[in-house]
Formats: C-alpha cells, sequence, structure tokens
C-alpha cells in the first residue's frame, strides 16, 4: 500500500499533459491537435473567452491557406497558442471546481460523523 501511495504522485505528475502531442508536423496538424484536445475537457465552454478567438483565428487561416501559406501559417499557430491556453485553463478550472466538490463531501462526511455521535450521546443520555 505504501508503495503505491508513493506512486501516485510520479504517475500524476508524468500522466499530466499541459501542451498537446501531435503526430503531424506542420502548424496546421498541431492547431488541429490542440483544437482536439482543448474541445476534449470542454474548453469550448469553460474557457470561452480564450477558446471563441483562437477557433476565429484557425478560420482565419483555413482561409488564407491557399492564397497565403506564410500568413496562414503564422495564424495557425497562434491559434494553437489560443487552444493550448484554453485547454490548460479548462483543466485549470476543473481541477478546482474538483477539489471544492472533494471539500463539499468531505463535510458531509464530517456533518454525518457528527450527527451520528450526537444520536449515540442521546441514547446513552436516555437509557
Amino acid at each position: 500500500m505504501k508503495k503505491m501511495l508513493f506512486l501516485v504522485p510520479i504517475l500524476v505528475f508524468f500522466g499530466c499533459k499541459t501542451v498537446p502531442q501531435t503526430g503531424g508536423n506542420s502548424s496546421k496538424d498541431k492547431a488541429l491537435a490542440a483544437l482536439e484536445l482543448a474541445r476534449s475537457v470542454k474548453a469550448d465552454v469553460a474557457a470561452k473567452d480564450i477558446f471563441d478567438p483562437a477557433l476565429a483565428v484557425f478560420n482565419e487561416a483555413e482561409g488564407l491557406a491557399s492564397s497565403s501559406s506564410a500568413e496562414a501559417n503564422n495564424k495557425y499557430l497562434t491559434a494553437e497558442k489560443g487552444f493550448t491556453n484554453a485547454y490548460n485553463r479548462a483543466r485549470e478550472l476543473r481541477g478546482a471546481a474538483q477539489n471544492e466538490l472533494d471539500k463539499a463531501k468531505q463535510e458531509i462526511r464530517n456533518a454525518e460523523n457528527d450527527a451520528a455521535e450526537l444520536e449515540e450521546s442521546r441514547r446513552a443520555a436516555e437509557g
């Protein structure tokens, strides 16, 4: 059991991704991978203020891809950064929400324990 507790932080550290893993080398491939990763954590909802502008830049890049590849490339890179930032923000928000949920669950357990102790005290006083 102690060995497992030791391994958990290591697994969490190496298991967390903050930068999308991409298979392709082009800026479009990287932007698409970042877009997919951002959507996987619902960044389009949780970090809408970051995600939407990045999506607009990505769509601009798509429009420019055939006429101006250098400008499209720059826009893809900007979109990738935006999607990655949205992904990171959504993960932070999710982590904060999970922490609050865990605190609330612990407070419920504490309240249930207190209620059980009070009930036991009441029974002891009656009997």
